[in-house]
């Protein structure tokens, strides 16, 4: 975000999620195949050991990515700043818990869709992946769109509309798979998911981003996202499972999601709009 032009932040900040999900569908593939050649016992057995094995060959390539990027910010002199210039306001750091929260439980609860396909569903792991392989897909088609229509008419809108959707469709969703039990179902529930995730995401990530002082942004954001992930994150699969087993309810991840977005939206609706864009219109109109 901090390198890209100020109309393009939302784009920029997007394409980076899009990537994570890049990564997503690769791993997606490599089960699916995996899955698909051998029997569950061979996948038990040995075959998980060949998808490893995929993957440590990208570490030499990261490592190169890495060493050869030029620094994209420069800086000929350290400005001094003030305690004021420092200061994130505990409204904002309120705020972006709770979007965090609602972000990374939504996105564990989705990523939980190639484990509940097989344990709740009782579906083959082929499927599960196959329910992965189209999540990434979705995610990196929408994330890119929702954050280039953030960049126009601001954060706000674009998040609630899929926080807003998500909330109103999580739960038929969760009802029409557990009914079915088809791949059709779980499919298009999942395709469904994965749009209005990344398209609540991309915008709040940015909002986030473009609110906290520029002389703390990095680690105020890190510490935020850290908390987030580890608190909630983290524990989301773990209590979605254990839900299931206490209770029986194969809606559980539906109803424990539907929280976390009453609680997300709630912030986004409460968070000042921070898209340049609509700085300058209201600038503009109280001119």
């Amino acid at each position: 975000m901090e390198a890209a032009p100020l109309h393009r932040r939302g784009l920029y900040v997007a394409l980076q999620l899009a990537t994570q999900y890049l990564a997503g569908l690769a791993a997606g593939v490599v089960g699916f195949v995996l899955s698909g050649l051998l029997s569950p016992a061979q996948l038990d057995a040995w075959g998980w050991r060949i998808a490893l094995l995929i993957g440590a060959c990208v570490v030499p390539v990261g490592l190169y990515i890495r060493r050869s990027l030029p620094e994209t910010l420069h800086s000929s002199s350290q400005t001094a700043t003030t305690p004021r210039q420092r200061r994130v306001s505990t409204k904002l750091i309120v705020l972006s818990l709770m979007m965090l929260a609602t972000g990374t439980t939504t996105v564990y609860v989705v990523g939980y869709m190639n484990t509940y396909v097989q344990d709740t569903l009782k579906l083959g792991a082929h499927f599960g992946f196959g329910a992965t392989i189209v999540e990434s897909l979705c995610v990196m088609c929408v994330a890119p769109l929702g954050g280039a229509v953030s960049d126009k008419v601001g954060r706000r809108p674009v998040m609630l509309t899929g926080a807003g959707l998500l909330l109103v469709l999580v739960v038929p969703c969760y009802i029409a798979m557990t009914a079915w039990r088809s791949t059709t179902a779980i499919y298009a529930a999942t395709a469904i998911f994965g749009s209005l995730e990344s398209l609540m995401i991309a915008p709040f990530l940015t909002s986030i981003s473009e609110s906290l002082p520029h002389a703390v942004r990095s680690a105020a954001f890190g510490i935020l996202y850290a908390v987030a992930i580890a608190a909630f994150g983290g524990f989301t699969q773990f209590i979605i499972k254990s839900l299931i087993d206490l209770t029986g309810n194969p809606l559980a991840p539906a109803w424990y999601l539907t929280l976390a977005l009453v609680i997300g939206s709630s912030a986004m609706f409460a968070v000042r709009e921070s898209a340049p864009c609509r700085i300058a219109h209201y600038a503009h109109v109280s001119g």
